[in-house]
């Protein structure tokens, strides 16, 4: 993950464990999010 003020930006890779691992061979995927911070990035919050 990499954050910008009030954006995120990263990426995961999901594995697949389900029953239906049979069909995708195990296989899992890339992907890719962009978040927006409504209260502040991680720098900007008061822990209580």
């Amino acid at each position: 993950m990499f954050e910008y003020k009030d954006l995120m930006v990263g990426c995961a890779y999901e594995y697949n464990m389900s029953k239906l691992r049979s069909a995708t061979k195990s296989f899992g995927g890339f992907e890719l999010f962009l978040r927006y911070n409504v209260v502040g990035g991680f720098g900007q919050r008061k822990l209580n």
